[in-house]
Formats: C-alpha cells, structure tokens, sequence
C-alpha cells in the first residue's frame, strides 16, 4: 500500500526454461482504493524495486520496466516515464536495486550498480519527477552499504561514514564536500 493508502501495488513473478536457460521477469500492477487499475509495469527482470514517493500533495511511484533504467509514475493520471540509456544496450546501464527519498531536499538515493560491478549509491535529483533522465549529483564507488540520509545535505554509508551534499551549488553542477 502507498503511504497515503490510495494505492496498491500488486508484483507477480514469473519464470520459464528454454533449453539449458532460465528466464525471469516481474509485472506490477497498481491500483486505486476503487480497484481501479492506474498503471501496469511489465518488467524484464525478477526482481522488482520500488518506492512510494509523496511530493507536493502528489504521489509518485519509482520503479523500471528495465533493469538497467528506471520507470517513474504519476499515480492520480497513471502516466509513467521510462529511461534506459544507451549503455543498456552493451550491458553497461546501471541497474537500480534500492532507492531512498528525502522529502526536504528532493533528491534520491539510489543503490545499484553496473551489471557485475561493484555497488555505489548515486544521488539524483529529483526535482521534475516526470522529466527524464534524472540529474545525476553525486556517486561514491567502491562502497559497501547506503544507510540512510541523516538530514537534507547528508546521508551516512558503510556504517560510520558520511557525505555531504552542498544543495545551494547543485545548480551550477555535481559539487560536494
């Protein structure tokens, strides 16, 4: 259920065997208080991230319809957003495994990495939730764990350690300290 409780988002699993391969994939579905469908996310991994997002009296749902790219929807018109960059095509994109938002600054963090490659959280902005793709701030590689924002300029990772974003020069470019 969203935080506000309009919404439901329904995930289902799929898996298939063709010869010596294993193939799997994910759908969401999300619907409104009257069991109205809003929007469906087909997905061509198993896994299926996600994240309610609220965000000036609307709501918002993170998610991908790729794994390599991230699907972002306006849940009060259904309308969804998608990007894959051009790396996803060579298998270079980065995949999403966990997002966080924080409210106060609008950004969000997200976990992920290249296929393969070590994980790193890369903070974007999330100003224009609907215009894609997303203003890449910062990212930290190697690391080993998000653990969270702490207030609207800093979050902490790896445990002990933590990072400031300087939000007033974000405008002019990727700055931090």
């Amino acid at each position: 259920m969203s935080p506000s409780n309009k919404y439901k988002l329904k995930i289902e699993y799929y898996e298939y065997e063709e010869d010596y391969r294993r193939y799997s994939y994910s759908k969401g579905t999300i619907t409104n208080s009257s069991e109205q469908i809003v929007s469906v996310i087909n997905r061509n991994y198993g896994q299926f991230p996600f994240l309610w997002i609220e965000k000036e009296n609307k709501e918002y749902l993170l998610c991908g319809i790729d794994y390599q790219g991230y699907t972002i929807v306006d849940l009060q018109t259904g309308k969804a957003e998608s990007y894959v960059p051009d790396t996803a095509y060579q298998g270079l994109g980065f995949c999403w495994a966990a997002m966080y938002h924080r409210k106060d600054n609008n950004k969000v963090a997200v976990e992920g990495c290249i296929w393969a490659h070590e994980y790193e959280p890369v903070i974007y902005d999330f100003e224009n939730p609907m215009q894609l793709p997303y203003k890449e701030i910062l990212n930290i590689s190697p690391y080993g764990t998000f653990d969270g924002w702490i207030n609207e300029t800093e979050f902490k990772y790896d445990t002990d350690k933590v990072e400031r974003i300087n939000i007033s020069k974000l405008k002019d470019g990727p700055d931090y300290i």
